[in-house]
């Protein structure tokens, strides 16, 4: 989507929950006759296609980036530490949250070591 191309994957998993099927890309049975019917139409509509991956542009950006990342996390994170959401999860919450921000930093190291 980040290149402004329609997105054909299966329907499960982080697919379901990252392209607005019909709207960003398309989420197929995992056969190959599902997809070669969206790559027909894709095909013979390229303005659909044109669209789609204009659309799909935008929403990585709006949803995906680092600045957006960064909002959630702050408001995660304090929400933990102001005590708004006080329960027996809430250090257990933090513990993943830290976890995913070293995982995201290590990803982003890593990818800079490549390029």
């Amino acid at each position: 989507m980040a290149a402004g191309r329609p997105v054909l994957a299966c329907k499960s998993g982080g697919p379901v929950e990252s392209i607005i099927d019909r709207i960003t890309g398309f989420t197929c049975d995992p056969c190959p006759k599902a997809f070669a019917s969206v790559m027909e139409e894709l095909f013979q509509n390229p303005e659909v296609a044109t669209r789609m991956g204009l659309v799909g542009q935008q929403h990585v950006k709006s949803k995906f980036s680092r600045k957006t990342f960064g909002r959630q996390l702050h408001f995660h994170v304090n929400e933990l530490c102001d005590g708004t959401r006080e329960n027996e999860h809430s250090w257990s919450a933090l513990n993943a949250m830290l976890f995913g921000i070293i995982f995201y930093i290590a990803v982003l190291f890593f990818m800079r070591l490549r390029f």
